[in-house]
């Protein structure tokens, strides 16, 4: 039985030992690059400011998106044209966490629309202190979810 213990510490400790910290702007100049080198288990710790990007989450579990400050000094601006962020990957689940942002301005239209500031189909990530505000929708036929849209999905909300 000890053994078998000291097998299963040591085996989770080197796996995190194997994660990395992925810093924006200082070594990724966008959050979408930083996303992209990210394997599981990985930290993609982004420093205060404005960040002009329409993410799109990789096929890759347990990736924890950490702003270095809050949602006041850190912002994801979807620049009025498009989804701010987008999961859409079955692997993905409540390891994999958005962490402190202000998500604002995504903008989506056509005969259907979803997903303004936050599109997410098929998994369920978890979001922790973020400010989701100032999204839109414009749909001609029906429309859901200007600041989230959730399709067969359990995501989870905090603060």
């Amino acid at each position: 039985m000890k053994k078998i213990t000291l097998a299963f510490i040591l085996g989770t400790l080197s796996f995190l030992a194997d994660a990395t910290i992925r810093n924006v702007p200082s070594s990724y100049s966008t959050i979408q690059a930083a996303l992209a080198a990210c394997v599981a288990g990985d930290t993609v710790m982004v420093q205060p400011g404005t960040y002009n990007e329409h993410l799109v989450w990789p096929n890759t579990a347990n990736i924890k998106l950490y702003a270095a400050s809050d949602s006041s000094n850190t912002t994801i601006n979807g620049t009025h044209s498009g989804t701010v962020i987008t999961f859409n990957h079955p692997t993905i689940d409540t390891n994999t966490i958005v962490r402190g942002f202000r998500i604002t301005d995504g903008f989506v239209s056509g005969s259907s629309a979803n997903g303004g500031g936050i599109y997410i189909s098929a998994c369920s990530p978890k979001f922790v202190s973020d400010a989701i505000t100032g999204n839109h929708i414009a749909a001609v036929n029906w429309g859901y979810g200007a600041g989230v849209y959730c399709n067969a999905s359990s995501a989870i909300f905090y603060n």
